[in-house]
């Protein structure tokens, strides 16, 4: 106790002692002023006081003095019929009352001296009633009368009623009413005076009141407890101050009451006491204004009504406990600890050692109140009624400051707490707890400083009820660390639906220390801080933050943060970690603005969970300026998904990123989710039971997983319903230094929407940049995805770049680490309008794979990319797409291409029932270089795969595989039912440089239809490359080529071409279809190889090898094993050198069952140019030319002619068919040769067999060998050899069973002015001529000259008609005749002439030369008599043979053929030593027909005639003269039979 108070107290003890009266002194003196006087005993010790005068039930006494001394008594013997004794002293001392004063039954004693009264230790009373002692001068009645001590001539006194109305007449300064004694009533107890200056016992049945003009003083002392207590009120009012100290026997209560305790003074109310209250307990002022309650040591109020405080508390630590209500009209201040208290329990702790301030309302019990409270003698239950806020209301501030600050405990069992400003300011700050399980919690605002000391911690805290709290700051300065402020509201299992939480700006900090948790919780209400939240350090660790609710939502305003921030200004040897961030809802919504976890050490981790609702952010930063971990982000949400838009940042600039995860049965909206590290970077992973799509309002967005160090970069992961990235939007993980970069996975059941680009007016920077700084990265940096146009610069300059949407993994310029994988698994992806999914290296790392699995994929105008920048080393890697269809249009392109020294990743398509392609430079591509990066360094193309059942290509899409470099390009494969191109869709492979173009490999299990110009399979080596062209192979049941598209494999470079190798079971060329493979440089021509049934080629369909420069063309191989059909003009098969051209042509090798050409159709190798002309090789069951079919090797140019080889059973030729070698300018045409196992058949004008030169060439003419059976030229049809030019004509040598030559049939070898040719006929039959039928070696014209042909005719006989004109010529014009050799039997219809005549003539004349000669070697036929002449009409010999039948039976002859030679070639040979080749055999290698040597002529004398020993039946029906000496050999002589029908 302070020495003031002390002073105070002893002096005003001591000043009562002299008052006090010994037992000699003791007087009590009537006086004279009342009708009836009171009568007391002289000089008695034990008074009796008797008399006085009485108006009805009152009893009135008046004295002149008044004491009783000590031990002493002083009796007032009423009667029992009396209610009221009023009792005055009109004297001028003061009483001094040390014994008893009593009196009868239950009267009332009233006790006026107007100069004091002092009742010493051992004053007592027995009073029954209520006893009334003032210093008053009067009792003022309620009717207007008085009962005066001070003007006791007053009117007589009346019958009145003392009623709870009595008024006190004026008191006198300094009058005193003194107590050291024990005074206790049966009812009230009133003390009233100037002043009161208690000690001792004041005890009252019912109220006690203690009333004060000046003070009222209580002490007690170190031996003697002061007590005041009233069964039922108790008031203490004084007016100019109420000074309380009753500390001495704790936990004794000074001031107690059954019913309610007023503190009344408009001076200071000093309670250094306990107080428990049955009732309410109130301190107010007289005037209304605030009171001043105030503590030096010790306050404690118990109550079990209501507390309410009319005013302000400054002082000692306060406790406060209340069954009811608490209400404080002002303000709390705690200045120092309780000095008085000695500890018993964790609330007198804390008021001893601290500035505290304890409050409690609405308790079920009371801690510091009696166990039972004294009850008024006049029975009754007391109840306190309230009319107070519920709860505890502070509307003042309260502050526990200076020093070592207290606590401040605010708990409302019921009701609610309402406050103004806590603060508390120490080292360390106090704690804050406030509480209020039933009811709600408003506080104005908090502020907890700790100098050098811990912040002061926060605790609000209700069970069913809101919390709303202005601005909290819990803090430490100098050391120690920020205050941690938990709010929890509606925590109860049976709270109903309330529980808000309502706040300002929160900061909880610390300058050095660690920063302070800041945790709001509530069970189903709403969390609404209308401003930021701070939980940071700017020396150490920065708190948690943790917003929850069960059922509400958490809503924050724009520009408002919520921040755990460490080392902010970047300390000197800081390292501080960031807090972690936690909003989490149950089933309500989450909106916030900016959320920020940044340190220099680790940054804390963010968590926004709505499983159930929606979750909106601006902004989430979670950030390490140094080598620490960025914090991990967590965003879950409900079905309403994700609102707005989220931005996250988890960075780091030395350390690695954190993930990011997002979790929303709804859409997740996003503008930037980022996780960057310099040791690596964070996952992403996005799951969304919606969709997921960029800001919805601006349409872009970015999804980021950087690494800029050696660790790896983190993964992204979407998985949703649908994902839409547009105008600009991407999802991109790169690599910018040695680490890899993350891979990149999307996973949506319905779609993935990949369309647009970032308008050119919105700088990417702007929208994605890096932080200022970062990472040695400078401001502004791009770190997106982005499709290089042309030459790249420095990655930091994104002009002439596109920035597309789309999925994207990369290695940066100059980056080490690899790309990452890209993998798209979703039923429908669509990419549109210059959106791309790529991965691409700019560095040394390898560009990552491309997986997509879907099963319908839409490139409309958009990119699937695979690539290798310019300068970059690094492979990249593929790209698999596995799909049902797959359709690129409008400029769409899957591609796969290198610019730098890595290779390109292959390409795999898979699709299970579709691949369309459509559009111009639409498609699926592969590269090696482009035009602006050629040459060597840079790696090679890559393959492309392409397997479903349709594949379809039109409108210009390619299939496209090249390269511009040294290195090779790519190959294309394949695997289908069905290929279709039309309209310019292409499958093209290409060099451009030194490079080898890669291959086309189609495997097709239907057919492949080719149609439209610009359409088709190319190989091409283009014009100025030195590489290889590819070849083409195909393998398909069907092709189906037409409308001019084409299958191609060129060459125009100096790289040889590549070659075709199709496997078909049908193959149709129509329209202008064609297969060719050109040399159209120095290059060689590539081949073309044909295996399968049936091929057909009409209107100008066409397999076609070209050699157009110095390059040889390649050849052509067919090998069907069924027809071969070609039909209409510029139709056939085409084995060419152009004019101009130095190379060789190629050649044509077929192998088929029937073989026609019609209409003008044709198969060539004809030569245009100096280089020679390929050869033909045809073997064919049958042969029919027709309409102007023709088979040609022709020699038009400086080179020469090929040759045409022809094996197989029958040849038949009409209307204009021809089989033609002729050279028409220097060159020397080739060679036809045709060995048939049939017929030979020649009909109609144009028809033939031609191996001629042409006016003015120079060329010779080639020859013309047929091995046949039976050969029919009839109708102007023609074999020929004529050379028009100067050259040379070519040999025919024709061999077989018969010939027939009708209706100007023609075997011509004429010359204009060289040699003619020569003419060897070998036939084992005959020799039939009709018709002006011509056979003609003749030579020379009337401008040039020449020797006549030779012609040799072996035949048995030579059958004609001498008028028919049909003649054999070996005439020259002025060179010599040629010579005419036959050997038959017999001649028929011929003569021999020195000159032609109308008739039939053997002639070998020379107009102005000399003749040539005639050998006839015949059965001693004179030529010159003529000829036997033969009936026209033959008879029909099958009803002049006897027709007998033979056996049947196992008895049936056999014709047997034995020996490796089967058949002879000729019925002259014995046998052969050659097997022949199956028809149906592939053709190898080109095969020269073997001409047989003819058997000799015979001498030229005349041989005798021999009989003819036997004769033979031909199957045709021509019967055949047998002699010994010409039978062949083995021969059967004729036998005739008959075949008769089977039994």
């Amino acid at each position: 106790m302070s020495l003031n108070q002390l002073s105070y107290w002893v002096v005003s003890s001591l000043a009562v002692a002299p008052l006090l009266l010994s037992p000699a002194q003791a007087q009590i003196v009537p006086d004279s002023t009342l009708p009836t006087a009171s009568t007391v005993p002289a000089g008695c010790h034990q008074c009796v006081i008797e008399g006085g005068t009485v108006r009805g039930n009152n009893l009135f006494h008046s004295f002149q003095t008044f004491s009783v001394p000590t031990g002493g008594t002083a009796w007032f013997n009423n009667a029992p019929t009396i209610q009221n004794i009023l009792t005055r002293v009109t004297g001028s001392e003061l009483s001094s009352i040390d014994g008893l004063l009593k009196t009868n039954g239950t009267a009332n004693l009233f006790f006026l001296n107007p100069k004091g009264i002092v009742f010493g230790p051992n004053a007592r009373l027995e009073i029954g009633g209520s006893f009334h002692a003032s210093a008053a001068s009067s009792l003022q009645f309620a009717d207007g009368t008085e009962f005066s001590a001070t003007n006791p001539q007053a009117p007589p006194l009346l019958t009145v009623n003392i009623t709870p109305g009595l008024q006190y007449g004026p008191t006198a300064a300094g009058a005193t009413i003194a107590n050291r004694g024990n005074l206790s009533t049966g009812q009230d107890l009133t003390l009233q005076g100037d002043r009161l200056d208690l000690q001792g016992t004041l005890q009252a049945g019912r109220d006690l009141t203690l009333l004060a003009i000046d003070t009222v003083q209580a002490r007690d002392t170190t031996s003697t407890p002061f007590l005041a207590q009233a069964n039922r009120h108790l008031t203490i009012q004084g007016n100019q101050g109420i000074d309380l100290l009753a500390l001495n026997h704790l936990p004794h209560k000074a001031f107690v009451s059954g019913g309610d305790t007023h503190l009344i003074s408009d001076g200071i109310i000093s309670a250094d006491a306990h107080f428990a209250t049955g009732g309410n307990f109130q301190v107010q002022s007289l005037s209304g204004q605030a009171a001043q309650l105030t503590s030096l040591y010790d306050p404690i109020i118990s109550a079990t009504g209501d507390i309410t405080i009319s005013g302000n508390y400054s002082g000692a630590a306060l406790l406060i406990e209340s069954l009811g209500n608490v209400f404080v009209q002002g303000n709390i201040s705690i200045t120092t600890p309780d000095a008085a208290i000695a500890p018993v329990d964790a609330d007198t702790a804390l008021l001893a050692s601290s500035k505290a301030l304890i409050v409690r309302s609405g308790k079920s019990t009371l801690a510091y109140a009696p166990t039972t409270f004294p009850t008024a003698l006049n029975g009754g239950t007391f109840q306190a009624g309230s009319n107070l806020p519920p709860g505890i209301t502070i509307t003042g501030g309260v502050s526990t400051g200076g020093g070592v600050a207290g606590p401040i405990i605010l708990e409302a069992g019921q009701g609610n707490v309402t406050t103004g400003a806590l603060n508390t300011l120490g080292g360390p700050a106090g704690t804050i707890s406030v509480s209020a399980p039933n009811g709600n919690i408003d506080v104005a605002s908090i502020f907890g400083l700790g100098i050098n000391g811990n912040g002061a911690n926060v605790r609000l805290a209700t069970g069913n009820g809101n919390v709303t709290v202005g601005n909290v700051f819990v803090a430490a300065v100098g050391g120690g660390n920020g205050g941690n402020v938990e709010i929890v509201a509606g925590d109860r299992a049976d709270s109903p639906t309330v529980g808000n939480i309502i706040t300002g700006r929160i900061q909880a900090w610390a300058a050095n220390g660690r920063g302070g948790n800041v945790t709001l919780a509530t069970t189903n209400g709403n969390i609404t801080p209308t401003n930021s939240i701070l939980a940071y350090s700017d020396n150490g660790n920065a708190g948690n933050v943790t917003l929850t609710t069960t059922k509400g939502n958490i809503i924050m305003p724009q520009n408002s943060d919520i921040q755990t921030r460490a080392c902010l200004d970047n300390v000197a040897g800081c390292s501080g970690n960031g807090g972690n961030i936690t909003v989490s809802t149950g089933n309500g919504n989450i909106s916030l603005d900016r959320v920020f976890s940044y340190a220099e050490g680790n940054a804390g981790n963010v968590s926004l969970l709505a499983p159930q609702g929606k979750t909106a952010s601006k902004l989430v930063l979670a950030h390490s300026y140094a080598a620490g971990k960025g914090g991990d982000i967590s965003v879950v949400a409900g079905a309403p998904g994700v609102e707005g838009s989220l931005t996250l940042f988890s960075l780091s600039r030395r350390g690695q990123g954190g993930a990011i995860n997002i979790d929303a049965i709804g859409d997740v909206p996003f503008t930037v989710l980022n996780s960057t590290g310099f040791t690596g970077s964070g996952a992403i992973d996005i799951k969304s039971g919606g969709k997921v799509s960029p800001n919805n309002q601006t349409g872009n967005g970015i999804i980021t997983s950087d690494t800029f160090g050696p660790g790896r970069g983190g993964d992204i992961t979407i998985t949703a319903k649908t994902v839409q990235l547009g105008t600009g939007a991407q999802a991109t993980a790169s690599a910018h230094d040695r680490g890899d970069a993350g891979n990149v996975r999307v996973r949506a059941s319905e779609s993935v929407q990949i369309s647009g680009i970032l308008p050119l007016t919105i700088d990417p920077t702007g929208l994605y940049g890096t932080p200022s700084g970062f990472a040695g990265i400078p401001p502004g940096t791009y770190i997106g995805g982005y499709i290089p146009s042309g030459n790249l610069g420095a990655i930091t300059t994104p002009e002439q770049r596109l920035f597309p949407s789309g999925i994207f993994s990369q290695s940066t310029v100059g980056a080490t680490g690899a790309a990452g994988t890209i993998q798209v698994d979703t039923p429908n992806l669509t990419i549109a309008n210059q959106a791309a999914i790529a991965t691409t290296t700019f560095g040394s790392g390898g560009g990552g794979a491309i997986a997509l699995n879907t099963n319908r994929l839409v490139v409309d105008n958009g990119s699937i990319l695979s690539g290798v920048a310019p300068g970059a080393s690094g492979s990249s890697g593929g790209i698999s797409v596995q799909t049902q269809t797959l359709d690129i249009t409008n400029q769409g392109l899957i591609q796969s291409q290198t610019l730098g020294g890595g290779k390109a990743g292959a390409i795999q398509v898979n699709a299970s029932t579709a691949v369309t392609l459509t559009g111009a430079n639409s498609g699926i591509r592969s590269g090696s270089g482009n035009a602006q990066n050629q040459g060597a360094g840079i790696g090679s193309g890559a393959n492309i795969q392409v397997t479903a059942p349709t594949v379809r290509l039109a409108n210009g899409a390619q299939l496209s595989a090249e390269t511009h470099t040294t290195a090779p390009g790519g190959s294309i494969s394949v695997t289908a039912n069905q290929f279709d191109a039309a309209s310019g869709g292409q499958v093209r492979t290409t060099t451009f440089n030194a490079g080898q173009a890669g291959n086309i490999n189609f495997a097709i299990a239907e057919g492949v239809n080719l149609t439209d110009g610009g359409t088709g399979l190319f190989a091409d080596a283009a014009s100025g490359s030195a590489g290889a062209g590819g070849s083409i192979a195909v393998t398909t049941p069907g092709i189906q080529v037409s409308n001019g598209a084409a299958i191609a494999v060129d060459s125009r470079g100096r790289g040889p071409g590549g070659s075709i190798n199709l496997n078909a079971r049908s193959v149709n060329l129509t329209t202008g279809g064609a297969i060719t493979a050109t040399a159209a440089s120095s290059g060689s021509g590539g081949n073309i190889d044909l295996q399968g049934e049936q091929l057909t080629a009409t209107q100008g369909g066409q397999i076609r090898t070209t050699a157009s420069s110095a390059g040889p063309a390649g050849n052509i191989r067919i090998g069907l094993t069924g027809d071969l059909n070609l039909s209409d003009a510029n139709t056939g098969l085409f084995a060419d050198t152009a004019a101009g051209s130095t190379g060789s042509g190629g050649s044509i090798l077929a192998s088929v069952r029937h073989l026609q050409l019609a209409q003008s159709a044709a198969i060539s190798a004809d030569s245009r140019g100096s280089g020679s002309g390929g050869s033909i090789d045809l073997q064919t069951r049958s042969l029919n030319l027709t309409t102007g079919g023709a088979i040609t090797a022709t020699a038009a140019g400086q080179g020469s002619g090929g040759s045409i080889a022809i094996r197989g059973q029958q040849f038949t030729a009409s209307q204009g068919g021809q089989i033609r070698t002729t050279a028409s300018n220097a060159g020397q045409a080739g060679n036809i040769q045709l060995a048939l196992t049939g017929d030979l058949n020649l009909t109609d004008a144009g028809t033939g067999l031609f191996a001629n030169t042409r006016l003015g060439s120079t060329g010779n003419g080639g020859s013309i060998f047929v091995a046949a059976r039976d050969m029919t030229i009839n109708n102007a049809a023609a074999i020929s050899v004529d050379s028009d030019g100067s050259g040379q004509g070519g040999s025919i040598d024709l061999q077989g069973r018969r010939l027939s030559l009708s209706d100007r049939g023609l075997i011509t070898a004429e010359t204009a002015s060289a040699q003619g040719g020569d003419i060897t006929l070998t036939f084992r039959d005959l020799l039939v001529m009709r018709r002006n039928s011509l056979i003609s070696a003749t030579a020379g014209t009337a401008q040039a000259g020449g020797d006549g042909g030779n012609i040799r005719i072996t035949t048995p006989f030579i059958i004609s008609v001498l008028s028919e004109d049909n003649d054999i010529r070996a005439n020259a014009f002025t060179g010599r005749g040629g010579q005419i050799t036959i050997n038959a039997l017999g001649i028929f219809g011929l003569r021999f002439r020195p000159s032609n005549t109308p008739f039939s003539d053997i002639t070998a004349s020379s107009q102005f030369g000399l003749s040539g000669t005639v050998t006839l070697n015949t059965l001693n036929v004179d030529p010159n008599r003529g000829l036997v002449s033969l009936p026209l009409n033959f008879a029909d010999a099958s009803s002049r043979i006897s027709q007998t039948c033979v056996a049947h039976g196992k008895n049936r002859g056999r014709f047997v053929v034995t020996g490796p030679g089967g058949l002879p070639t000729t019925p002259f040979e014995s046998g052969s030593d050659r097997t022949l080749t199956s028809l149906a055999e592939p053709i190898d290698t080109p095969q020269t027909a073997v001409r047989p040597e003819p058997t000799p002529p015979a001498t030229a004398t005349t041989p005798a005639i021999i009989e003819a020993q036997s004769m033979a039946i031909a199957p045709d029906g021509s019967i055949q003269l047998i002699t010994s000496a010409l039978a062949p050999q083995g021969q059967s002589p004729w036998a005739p039979s008959v075949s008769c029908p089977e039994p």
